[in-house]
């Protein structure tokens, strides 16, 4: 018979770390430690005489944070959570990124939440673990209610990590995918056509870690059919409306069609109530997330991706732009600076957690104001080596090799104090340097970048 787990032994009352690895050890430790999520909760400042780690794991008890044992991270200069991540073979797992990240950073700078608004500090999870535990004196209490949140947050991450670019990918193989190109008002944009049920799958694909989409129509097998916007593209999507709503009235045999202009009319039609123009998330829903007492929309997908195609092309009044080159259309774009734009910055954050509330981790620049784009080479994908980190009580910011860039010392900001722009990197820079208290890294890390520039609203990469 298998030995029960019946106890963990920590040595003071839950903080965000040692509560993200008892989630752990319950979530994920059945396999190598049989009850463990059965296991009560003891608080020890020191163990018994004669007792240590080792010598409590033979007799079912898992010790944390006392005592100096394996899973004591005060002696290995590491969080707990990671820790306990890698005695479980979990630490790869995609889905637990952020929630290490966070745990690292509310442990090792007491800044589990950047935000300085006192609402943001009071109902973020560090400010709430605080409350629980001056009125929740149980700590197998405290883990029940707050085990939901963590376990609801990783199955939403494991999705966005694993699940979801699965099911795209086979989607795509299987023909129930599509992703092409569009130009509106001069600027490209990237639309997703797909067949899917999952209701994940639209957020992810608009995300960083998705495709980066700016239009998914997402049809489920029921038929409903829904049209999502990034609302910071602020695409118009009027002509859209009147094309889906004229079409739609067009398959259930009206033949007196309302006015252009009503049918780019915000919200519902009594006219034509499958589709619903939401301006505040600049959407098109047939039904939405839950269409109750609302048909699903009788145009096929193949009709719905036209139009989508069509109107896209069109500015608000309908009319075809006039084409212009790419090159006509960068140059007559503002150009702030061009830079290597961070690829993923969260992965770029986990490995250097900030330091400070103002959070960037966006960019290495190459040019500030730029006469002109010449030498920049839109979209292309390269690694910086990053040598060094500095900071101070206003910025921190990596130090990067960066050949194109025209700085005296080229990095990328990472954060900044309150009211600190991240322009000070530079002085931040220039100071260290001046007193030799750069310190560089015995081995370089590496950031996957692309290069591109900004003009003023947003990066344009391609």
């Amino acid at each position: 018979m298998s030995m029960e787990y019946s106890k963990i032994i920590i040595p003071s009352s839950l903080h965000p770390d040692t509560i993200v690895a008892i989630f752990f050890l319950k979530k994920f430790g059945a396999a190598k430690y049989p009850g463990i999520e059965k296991a009560r909760i003891e608080i020890l400042q020191q163990l018994p005489a004669g007792e240590n780690g080792d010598l409590l794991l033979k007799k079912g008890v898992i010790v944390l944070d006392v005592g100096g044992g394996t899973l004591d991270h005060h002696a290995k200069g590491r969080i707990l959570s990671e820790l306990v991540a890698e005695d479980l073979g979990i630490e790869s797992d995609g889905g637990l990124a952020k929630l290490l990240a966070y745990t690292k950073r509310d442990d090792q700078y007491g800044i589990g939440t950047i935000s300085t608004d006192q609402l943001d500090r009071a109902f973020g999870l560090s400010g709430l673990i605080s409350a629980i535990n001056k009125t929740v004196r149980v700590p197998e209490k405290v883990i029940e209610v707050l085990y939901p949140l963590l376990d609801a947050h990783y199955t939403e991450e494991r999705k966005r990590t694993s699940e979801l670019p699965k099911e795209f990918e086979e989607s795509m193989r299987e023909g129930k995918a599509e992703v092409f190109e569009a130009r509106h008002k001069g600027k490209k944009l990237i639309i997703v056509i797909l067949e899917s049920d999952n209701i994940s799958m639209a957020g992810w694909l608009k995300s960083s870690i998705g495709i980066k989409a700016d239009v998914v129509c997402q049809q489920m097998s029921s038929g409903y059919t829904n049209i999502l916007t990034k609302q910071i593209k602020r695409i118009d999507l009027r002509q859209m409306a009147v094309r889906l709503r004229t079409e739609e009235l067009k398959l259930k045999g009206n033949q007196q069609l309302p006015s252009p202009s009503r049918l780019m009319t915000e919200g519902k039609l009594p006219e034509v109530p499958e589709w619903y123009y939401d301006k505040a998330t600049n959407s098109l829903l047939n039904g939405g997330v839950n269409p109750k007492g609302i048909s699903a929309t009788q145009i096929p997908l193949e009709t719905i991706t036209e139009i989508i195609k069509e109107s896209l092309a069109k500015d608000g009044s309908g009319k075809e732009p006039r084409q212009e080159s790419r090159q006509d259309s960068h140059s007559k774009m503002k150009t702030l600076y061009t830079a290597e734009f961070v690829k993923n910055p969260a992965v770029l954050l986990e490995k250097f957690p900030p330091k400070h509330p103002r959070v960037f981790a966006h960019h290495s620049t190459i040019v500030f104001k730029p006469s002109s784009l010449e030498g920049i080479e839109m979209g292309k994908e390269s690694t910086l080596k990053i040598v060094a980190r500095v900071y101070d009580e206003k910025g921190d910011a990596l130090l990067v090799e960066n050949p194109k860039s025209n700085s005296k010392h080229p990095h990328i900001t990472l954060s900044c104090a309150q009211g600190i722009s991240p322009a000070y990197s530079n002085e931040l820079m220039e100071k260290a340097m001046a007193s030799n208290l750069v310190e560089y890294f015995e081995k370089p890390e590496e950031v996957e970048v692309i290069e591109g520039y900004f003009d003023g609203q947003q990066d344009i990469t391609k």
